[in-house]
């Protein structure tokens, strides 16, 4: 007797993007012992491991967790959550974290090996100071125009609800008198014709 052939599973393919969460972060620990050289080296590094282990939606989620630790008000963290992601950018994302996880902001002996590098123009400038600060005050300008948009548009939407359930009523009234002279009208004629009967008996 033949044995039934079995199907052999296929290994699922691995995901484009993985789970940072899942996986080991780049850690800065210790990294005022290091060279000028294997700091900038971990700065790239680490760059491109949130880049490639995270999605932008959970890289654009650093920016309001950064305004929290750097003394942003409330209604401007609400105003970057509102604010659509173009107004930020991936790279905000990424800055924010490292800097939220210990990362230099701008160390000397980095600058110092960024300018002894070939093909290098001008200094070195700080990622936070010089970009995501810059793209976070952006988003704050775009998020609070958002918000002060919303309540115009809901009040537009609800003074056109509040015209049209109007004019349904008045359709209704003007209809359910329509009926109801129809029906008076009916009755008159109902009762002329029964007198009219009454008559022609006698």
């Amino acid at each position: 007797m033949a044995m039934p052939k079995v199907k052999k599973k296929k290994p699922r393919a691995a995901p484009r993007i993985q789970r940072g969460a899942k996986l080991k972060e780049p850690s800065w620990e210790g990294w005022e012992e290091w060279t000028g050289e294997a700091i900038h080296k971990h700065r790239r590094h680490t760059h491109s491991w949130y880049y490639e282990h995270f999605k932008p939606a959970d890289l654009y989620g650093n920016v309001p967790v950064w305004m929290e630790a750097n003394g942003y008000t409330k209604d401007d963290i609400k105003a970057v959550k509102n604010a659509p992601n173009s107004a930020l950018s991936i790279t905000a994302g990424i800055v924010a974290r490292m800097d939220v996880k210990g990362a230099p902001r701008l160390n000397k002996k980095e600058a110092d090996h960024w300018e002894s590098l070939a093909g290098t123009g001008g200094k070195l400038t700080c990622g936070v100071e010089g970009f995501l600060k810059e793209k976070v005050a952006f988003a704050i300008k775009v998020g609070k125009e958002v918000v002060e948009e919303k309540p115009v548009e809901e009040k537009k939407e609800v003074k056109e609800e509040v015209k049209e359930v109007k004019e349904i009523t008045e359709e209704k009234k003007e209809e359910e008198l329509e009926q109801y002279s129809e029906g008076v009208q009916k009755r008159i004629a109902k009762l002329t014709k029964n007198g009219e009967k009454q008559r022609d008996k006698r």
